[in-house]
């Protein structure tokens, strides 16, 4: 009866082991992988104090307001990285790939003398990526809004591409 409790205790044992390693292992693979590759971007900005949130940085210049905001706690696509003309209702955020090369830019723009808003996803060559199959007005308007502002938008993008000097 002895020998059968102790192997009991030796199967908990490994167990435990082995869930205690999946977890450090998690936890390592989503530090280097996730946190750690926003270091570089977080040199030239400061924790923003407008927030409550202390992954979130800032830096302004004459022209536009770049943002920060590091992936919460295992979320592995929650970072990213922002930026807005002063003064002005249109913004880019720009999603970091986890563990590859590669963006994705979402564009978000408020019209505050109607309370209009748009928000679409485009690709680095400012073209639309976001299509309502269901409502092909959204489609159209979405181009034309980017077609209006494109030269804006482009520059915001550059901007924002030299800022954290992302490929």
């Amino acid at each position: 009866m002895e020998n059968k409790s102790m192997s009991t205790k030796k199967k908990l044992a490994i167990l435990a082991g082995i869930i205690a390693t999946i977890f450090i292992g998690v936890n390592l693979a989503w530090f280097i992988g996730v946190w750690m590759p926003y270091n570089k971007y977080t040199e030239n900005m400061e924790l923003d104090t407008n927030t409550s949130n202390s992954r979130s940085y800032v830096y302004e210049d004459k022209t536009y307001i770049y943002r920060l905001n590091r992936p919460s706690y295992l979320f592995f696509n929650a970072g990213f990285f922002s930026v807005e003309k002063t003064g002005a209702e249109l913004m880019i955020f720009i999603y970091p790939e986890s563990f590859e090369k590669g963006y994705t830019y979402r564009l978000d723009s408020m019209n505050t003398d109607t309370g209009d808003s748009m928000c679409f996803f485009i690709d680095s060559d400012l073209k639309v990526l976001s299509y309502n199959e269901e409502n092909p007005e959204f489609n159209d308007s979405y181009k034309q809004f980017l077609n209006e502002n494109y030269v804006e938008i482009s520059l915001m993008l550059n901007s924002a591409i030299d800022f954290w000097g992302l490929e």
